[in-house]
């Protein structure tokens, strides 16, 4: 029962992305290709792990009002569930790389950052999107879907 719990999980927040993803295609940088028509090849900028740490500094320089949709996971490391819910935003940024990229923020590291953002993790960690659906400049939305930890 917890495989299927696990599997809805990952489907929802993969139905999620691609939503946001299309919503926000015409705002937002999706990919880029090199290469012939024929046999183009996709720039990827995204490190084997997958999920970049975030501080206030990269928050800045590479994901504020860049065009640039992101996944963001507000964690401490004793949160319970904290791996597994970063085990889906990975593989989440792995399915739509190119469309959008994922970042963590170790909120007991950066706590001033996660409080000056609002995103501080209260019992579980939270999940952010910041994307660019109502205006030019992006914003910072919770994504309160189906993230329950059995």
């Amino acid at each position: 029962m917890r495989g299927d719990k696990n599997m809805k999980t990952r489907l929802t927040l993969v139905s999620l992305f691609v939503l946001i993803t299309a919503a926000t295609a015409a705002k937002t940088k999706v990919f880029a290709f090199e290469g012939t028509a024929s046999q183009p090849r996709e720039i990827q900028d995204m490190s084997q792990s997958g999920i970049r740490t975030i501080n206030s500094q990269v928050f800045q320089k590479e994901i504020a009002d860049q065009g640039i949709t992101w996944l963001l996971l507000s964690y401490t490391p004793t949160l319970k569930g904290y791996q597994h819910i970063e085990s889906i935003i990975e593989e989440v940024g792995s399915i739509m790389r190119g469309a959008l990229q994922v970042g963590s923020i170790n909120c007991e590291t950066e706590p001033s950052f996660c409080k000056d953002l609002g995103i501080y993790p209260r019992r579980v960690p939270r999940v952010f999107i910041y994307s660019y659906v109502a205006s030019d400049k992006g914003s910072l939305v919770e994504y309160n879907g189906d993230l329950a930890v059995f």
